[in-house]
């Protein structure tokens, strides 16, 4: 299927949703945005969410892959929040600390040390190879390397 078919087919997803929960999607990845005043209301939703979520893929042929499904549950520093869990169809989802979105590494305190800590070895390879080649190519070429 070809990414604007999968587009159009998935157009309707946030329709499913319950209110005041935000679906970002981006080519064939959907991530949801719930936020509740406790952890009581915060379990419900999410729980309802990944619910409704199933049953959509469910009736428009597609399933949801446990594998690649995790929620994310930011903590506040000053607060100490309680540990939220999802099951559904006897399937727990993983709670993770960190994730991948759009090319960043977010963690559950929204700090950028994580992140830091996964670009930084590819940054530094990056300094070594362009120190390597420095002698041997031109101030031309080493901005093209660099801006690559």
């Amino acid at each position: 299927m070809g990414p604007l078919l999968f587009l159009l087919y998935i157009n309707d997803l946030p329709k499913v949703l319950p209110a005041k929960i935000i679906p970002i999607r981006f080519a064939d990845d959907t991530s949801i945005v719930i936020t509740r005043p406790n952890i009581g209301e915060l379990q419900q939703a999410l729980t309802a969410s990944f619910h409704h979520l199933n049953g959509w893929f469910r009736e428009n042929f597609l399933s949801l892959n446990f594998n690649k499904t995790y929620f994310l549950q930011f903590q506040n520093k000053n607060y100490n929040n309680s540990y939220t869990s999802i099951t559904l169809v006897n399937t727990p989802v993983t709670k993770t600390n960190q994730i991948k979105f759009l090319g960043l590494t977010i963690n559950d305190s929204f700090t950028r040390n994580t992140h830091i800590d996964v670009i930084l070895p590819k940054l530094s390879y990056a300094y070594f190879a362009i120190c390597l080649v420095k002698p041997y190519v031109s101030q031309q070429n080493l901005k093209a390397i660099y801006y690559a």
